[in-house]
């Protein structure tokens, strides 16, 4: 559950359903049905739980889920793709300029 409201406040529930969303789209018509079935959001956080209980601690996925509700950590949520993509050009384009012509 703590996990599940984590990744709902910090975006990536929303990214995943996205990129399910996209795959079955892009699926044979055929298909359609038994990859909706097969890819839920759920049963994919169930997977990561273990994944998360290694690295954090339940207070510590308590105080992420705080940080996320906070107005700085929605305001990071709501820029992260924005900020990656000009972080990504900004060091695409420092390399280009020490690479020699």
């Amino acid at each position: 559950k703590l996990l599940s409201e984590l990744m709902e406040v910090n975006g990536t529930k929303n990214v995943l359903q996205q990129k399910i969303d996209a795959i079955i789209a892009s699926a044979p018509i055929e298909n359609k049905e038994q990859l909706k079935k097969m890819l839920n959001i759920d049963g994919i956080i169930e997977v990561l739980l273990p994944i998360y209980n290694k690295y954090f601690h339940i207070d510590e996925l308590q105080d992420l889920v705080k940080f996320y509700k906070s107005p700085t950590g929605k305001k990071l949520v709501e820029v992260s793709p924005q900020l990656s993509n000009e972080a990504m050009n900004a060091a695409i384009g420092y390399f280009k300029e020490k690479i020699p012509q």
